[in-house]
């Protein structure tokens, strides 16, 4: 709770804005979380960064 983090995904350009696609959110403490997250993007969301943390082997 009160935690900040950052949420990673990949659209493919074929993907449909209501489709959902794999996700990882990292936390600043460096616990993360996978799941799936809509494509669509909200309204002056911030632009994303590249990642330097290494993934999990799954993804």
């Amino acid at each position: 709770m009160g935690a900040e983090g950052r949420l990673y995904w990949a659209p493919k350009p074929e993907d449909q804005p209501e489709y959902s696609v794999p996700a990882l959110l990292v936390l600043d403490d460096s616990q993360y979380v996978r799941g799936t997250t809509t494509i669509g993007t909200p309204p002056k969301a911030p632009a994303g960064e590249p990642v330097t943390a290494p993934f999990p082997d799954e993804l």
